[in-house]
């Protein structure tokens, strides 16, 4: 799941921040935040070295993906040799698809969908099994507003 994180409402910043992984807060301070989230999207899960060779593949790849001024500032920030491992944020992205699973399940039911028409439709709408959307509507998180609700067992 990727995510645009100028989209994201502030209830849904403030889930992910404190899930995110050093290694991206500290790329996030060099190229600001959503240009991190950008990286992570392209790059999650890959090595990559930071150069401020723009001759370098690993630079084109980079200013391909954050910009050219961004490329540019890593490179300056970190060591020429380093190679880092872009994580793939994979905490903060299951926690933001809880949310917005539990609260588009709490939509259709107040729609006056049955529970197993729902879980069925999020299973679909967000590529996981019925069983995942189950556990997570039953154990996860909850939205505050409005009663909670069960699966079907």
């Amino acid at each position: 799941m990727n995510f645009d994180f100028n989209q994201l409402a502030d209830a849904e910043k403030a889930l992910v921040l404190p899930l995110l992984p050093v290694r991206i807060n500290e790329i996030a301070d060099c190229i600001g935040l959503p240009s991190a989230m950008v990286l992570v999207a392209a790059l999650g899960g890959c090595e990559i070295r930071f150069t401020k060779d723009p001759a370098c593949g690993s630079f084109q790849r980079l200013a391909s993906v954050v910009g050219e001024l961004a490329a540019r500032q890593l490179g300056e920030q970190f060591a020429v040799e380093e190679i880092a491992y872009i994580p793939r944020c994979q905490a903060a992205f299951t926690a933001l698809r809880a949310k917005r699973v539990t609260e588009d399940f709490d939509t259709l039911l107040r729609a006056s969908c049955s529970t197993r028409t729902a879980a069925n439709e999020l299973a679909i709408r967000y590529g996981m099994s019925y069983r995942a959307v189950e556990k997570i509507v039953n154990g996860g998180c909850r939205a505050r507003s409005g009663t909670p609700t069960k699966a079907p067992a």
